[in-house]
């Protein structure tokens, strides 16, 4: 069965790649710039893992940082569509580490065998910024378009930085 229009995943060697993005339905072309976000930073993550994963957080916030940046280059360069834009989340799970980057409101979880799921990612939204300027969760989240997004891939995307954090989960899961 294909994967859904806005998600991609693959193995590669002992790591999988996955990656799921949620079109910005503010300008057209949602659906197509989540499909191209998906397909091309799973294409490039699992091209990059053929030489396994990397060590050091420069370099793997670096693997992240330019998947994500040829993807919103691919969604504004396409040609035929009208240029649109999504959020993303996208995550490699290792033998010991999963990594997972986001850029928006898409989110990624840690899902134990035998437990609650455990949030991965943080938003990126108004309230968020807020929250990390030191208003208190409550009143940010009760203000003006607390969850309007701040950061998206595409069509006039202010700052197309991903989140980039790592686990070491010391349960099984998903």
């Amino acid at each position: 069965t294909p994967a859904p229009a806005g998600s991609d995943s693959a193995p590669c060697g002992p790591y999988w790649c996955g990656g799921v993005a949620d079109g910005d339905s503010a300008p057209p072309g949602a659906e197509s710039a989540s499909h191209i976000a998906a397909t091309t930073i799973c294409q490039h993550l699992t091209d990059a893992l053929g030489d396994g994963l990397p060590t050091g957080d420069d370099a793997t916030i670096a693997l992240f940082t330019g998947a994500f940046d040829l993807a919103h280059e691919r969604i504004v360069t396409s040609d035929g569509e009208p240029v649109g834009a999504c959020t993303v989340a996208a995550a490699i799970h290792g033998p010991s580490r999963v990594v997972v980057a986001n850029i928006g409101d898409t989110r990624a979880f840690w899902f134990p065998g035998d437990g609650k799921a455990v949030r991965l990612t943080t938003d990126d939204s108004v309230a968020q910024m807020q929250i990390e300027m030191g208003v208190p969760r409550d009143r940010a989240e009760h203000g003006a378009g607390p969850h309007a997004i701040s950061q998206w891939i595409g069509a006039r995307a202010p700052d197309i930085t991903p989140r980039v954090v790592a686990s070491e989960p010391s349960r099984s899961g998903w």
